[in-house]
């Protein structure tokens, strides 16, 4: 059968009769897989916000417009002091190791449709974190590594100023004229408070007291201590100050009770980094 086939396309050749042959051939195509993701907006920025706050901003967006396959990315890395102990977040979550963002490929007229996905980043500003300027960056990658993309962060941490003073009454008790007593140390505590501070003993008001109390042997007006901030990576502490109050009493001074107030002016700078 082979053989006649054979001499019937021959015999046509050699005849000159013309006629059409129809012949499928077989056609593949092996698409690669694209991963492409960008994500805005291009700063992550928490703007400002004051020691123990939680800041949001700006939800993250995500497009996949030319991706072509199901997508899956995940946080591998945060930097920068003021972001990466575990106080940022996105969607509650602060594991960033659990946080996992899944794009599945719905095709339509042979091209990929995603789910929309939107990702709420929170930061939370430790107490007495150091006043000041922060940068970082969040990496996310696509497909395990297939594509990185870099984020920057950045956040202004508020200068606090919290320092409580102790006693809540300097008492010099019962004070002869013409002599010169002593009260209990009059104690500072700068607890929370973020930056470096300066106590200027400003004012003293009421007689005896103005122009004849002396704190450290410093009229008013006077510095009489700092409290820079003492840090613990970037948290600030602070030792507790203490500055002796005394009193001289005038001659011939008008007996009874007296009161008075006294004034302190303090004064922060934010610690360098």
């Amino acid at each position: 059968m082979k053989k006649i086939l054979v001499f019937l396309v021959l015999a046509s050749m050699l005849l000159g009769v013309s006629g059409v042959m129809a012949l499928d051939q077989a056609v593949t195509l092996d698409v690669s897989p694209v991963v492409n993701v960008a994500i805005s907006p291009d700063i992550i920025n928490f703007s400002s916000g004051n020691p123990g706050d939680i800041q949001v901003t700006t939800p993250l967006s995500f497009n996949l417009d030319s991706s072509n396959t199901n997508v899956t990315v995940k946080i591998t890395g945060v930097t920068g002091n003021a972001f990466n102990n575990g106080n940022l977040a996105f969607d509650e979550q602060y594991n960033l190791n659990s946080v996992v963002y899944n794009f599945i490929c719905t095709i339509n007229a042979d091209a990929c449709t995603f789910n929309v996905i939107t990702s709420q980043p929170k930061l939370w500003i430790h107490p007495g974190f150091r006043a000041g300027d922060y940068t970082g960056t969040v990496t996310f990658s696509a497909n395990e590594g297939v594509q990185n993309i870099t984020k920057n962060l950045a956040i202004n941490v508020k200068q606090v100023i919290n320092v409580a003073v102790s006693p809540a009454s300097v008492d010099f008790g019962a004070v002869t004229p013409g002599t010169t007593a002593t009260a209990s140390n009059i104690v500072f505590n700068a607890s929370n408070s973020n930056a470096d501070l300066v106590v200027v003993y400003t004012s003293v008001s009421g007689a005896p007291f103005n122009g004849n109390l002396k704190l450290d042997n410093l009229d008013a007006g006077s510095q009489i201590i700092s409290m820079p901030c003492l840090q613990t990576g970037e948290v600030c502490n602070y030792d507790i100050k203490q500055v002796v109050p005394t009193l001289s009493v005038p001659i011939g001074f008008v007996a009874g009770t007296k009161t008075g107030t006294i004034t302190y002016t303090i004064t922060g700078s934010n610690p360098p980094q």
